[in-house]
């Protein structure tokens, strides 16, 4: 698991009641499990399009792209 900060979550959820943004960050999580076979795809393909690039590099993008992505497919699913 790739610790992460809560930001996005956070601005995303500000001004809803705390109970909402509470329930809204909970599925948010579950929808995590939901959404990790497309993000697993996207891994996939991220790799065999970067099989050129040095594993300097190739490692922190693949990284950071990949939970950007996840992050951003579970929002959208939530």
């Amino acid at each position: 698991m790739v610790p992460h900060p809560a930001v996005v979550n956070l601005f995303l959820r500000l001004g809803l009641p705390e109970t909402d943004g509470l329930a809204l960050s909970h599925r948010h999580e579950f929808d995590h499990m939901q959404t990790l076979p497309l993000a697993l795809v996207y891994v996939g393909a991220l790799l065999a399009m970067s099989v050129n690039l040095s594993p300097w590099v190739k490692i922190p993008v693949v990284l950071i792209s990949s939970q950007a992505s996840w992050e951003m497919m579970a929002e959208f699913f939530t």
